[in-house]
């Protein structure tokens, strides 16, 4: 019996191994069983895109979370550094403690000079822009830094070392037709262009000479409804810069060079400031000395980031305003008040006399000179004339087309000539008005200035800001 029972069991599990994966799924899918697994198919299908989605929706919602709060962090980052970077245009009520002792010592070492006192007393405070980093330059530096060039090569048998006594005797080679060219190339931006930042509270760049004040005395002005007359005396204060680092816009930047002269002019009548010029990118702007901010009684001169060109106002000014083939919106000038400096008080004071009894009514030029049958006298021994009478261009020649760095657009350059110094162009010292004489053309590339009027530009003395 036992072994009837073991020989079953044996013929049924052979029996089992012979079916095989396709008799199964044949036999699950006979009409038997065929409905039953459709419904049951379309069931787990419907169940796993439900599960899908939400989980897609749960991952959406997650990242849309995420993204909520990254752009909510970017925002209070914004308006965080927006508070911190505001800038504060407020002027100080008063010049450092520092400063003013300096400013009466060099007002008691021109004492019994020709310099009136007046001329320092109201002397322009330069607040540099807060961003700035082309300083106030030493007049000594440059010169050591630089070699006199003609068409871009070395002049031979110049002298040497050069210095701000015998800097007039390169007039000698083609009447000053001479470039100060950086020994190092300039598309490099040597350390030496960057000029020396005014000490916080002394407001002075020590021991280094870059302001220079011209005091022209004017031929007595008959007032006829007084019947009397006016003592008019015309003060220039000059600044230096080595380095002008031109505007940008359009993703592009124009105007760069080597040397960089800017100036104010203050018109005394009777020992009082009634009129105050502006230097701006060859022009520039008047006003009524009583519409100017200031400190302590000195007007205020925003020096714009970069070109150093003298504004009286903190703020971003369009280069359309100055010159009207530029569009709008395109390029600015930057000041803020960043880094106050007092040039008085590294500076080089002079008197001007002329034997010119009139004005020139000639239409001037760039080129043109004012300094004819003029001498400048200055107010101590010690201080140097030759620079003064100087003829050619305090910077490098304008770098060619396909020089290293070169660019162009719509004629301007982005490496320009250096300027000429003192009595050149709109630096003249000899005005009948306190604006230069100067054409609107001026400072305008040659290869756009067809059309642009072949006139003096108006003179207006502004009563307000």
């Amino acid at each position: 019996m036992s072994g009837k029972t073991e020989q079953d069991g044996e013929d049924m599990r052979l029996e089992l191994e012979d079916i095989n994966m396709d008799d199964l799924e044949d036999t699950a899918f006979l009409n038997g069983y065929a409905s039953q697994g459709k419904q049951q198919g379309k069931k787990l299908s419907w169940t796993r895109f439900v599960i899908r989605k939400i989980g897609l929706l749960v991952e959406v919602a997650g990242i849309f979370k995420v993204v909520i709060i990254l752009g909510s962090i970017f925002l209070i980052a914004l308006v965080m550094l927006a508070i911190v970077n505001r800038e504060d245009n407020s002027l100080p009520e008063k010049l450092p403690r520092k400063s003013t002792e300096k400013a009466r010592k060099v007002v008691e070492q021109l004492k019994n000079t020709a310099i009136p006192s007046f001329v320092l007393t109201y002397a322009p405070i330069i607040i540099l822009d807060r961003k700035e980093t082309f300083f106030p330059s030493d007049l000594s530096i440059h010169l050591a830094n630089t070699q006199p060039t003609y068409n871009f090569t070395p002049i031979s048998n110049s002298l040497s070392p050069l210095n701000l006594s015998n800097l007039n005797q390169l007039n000698e080679f083609r009447n000053g037709d001479v470039y100060l060219s950086s020994r190092e190339p300039i598309v490099h931006l040597p350390k030496w262009l960057r000029g020396q930042k005014p000490n916080k509270k002394t407001l002075q760049t020590k021991k280094s000479i870059n302001c220079v004040v011209v005091v022209v005395e004017k031929y007595p002005v008959k007032d006829k409804a007084e019947n009397n007359q006016h003592s008019v005396v015309d003060a220039f204060y000059l600044y230096f810069y080595s380095f002008n680092d031109g505007p940008r816009g359009l993703g592009h930047q124009v105007g760069n060079h080597v040397g960089d002269w800017e100036h104010n002019m203050i018109r005394f009548t009777n020992g009082t400031p009634s009129a105050i010029w502006y230097s701006q990118h060859g022009f520039g702007a008047a006003y009524t000395y009583d519409a100017v901010q200031k400190i302590g009684g000195r007007p205020v001169v925003f020096s714009a980031r970069g070109s150093h060109s003298n504004w009286p106002e903190a703020k971003a000014h369009d280069f359309h305003v100055i010159y009207k083939r530029i569009p709008p919106h395109i390029a600015y000038d930057y000041t803020s008040v960043g880094h106050l400096w007092d040039p008085t008080l590294s500076a080089l004071f002079y008197t001007y006399n002329s034997t010119n009894t009139t004005f020139s009514q000639s239409i001037p030029d760039e080129e043109t000179h004012s300094r004819s049958n003029g001498t400048y006298i200055p107010a101590k021994s010690s201080m140097p004339t030759g620079f003064l009478y100087f003829n050619g261009k305090w910077g490098d020649q304008q770098l060619k087309p396909g020089d290293e760095g070169q660019e162009e657009i719509r004629g301007f350059y982005k490496w320009t000539s250096g300027p000429k110094g003192i009595g050149w162009g709109d630096k003249d010292v000899l005005r009948d008005t306190i604006c230069p004489k100067v054409l609107y053309s001026n400072g305008i590339p040659s290869t756009v200035k067809e059309g642009e009027k072949n006139a003096i530009r108006e003179c207006v003395i502004k009563d307000s800001l």
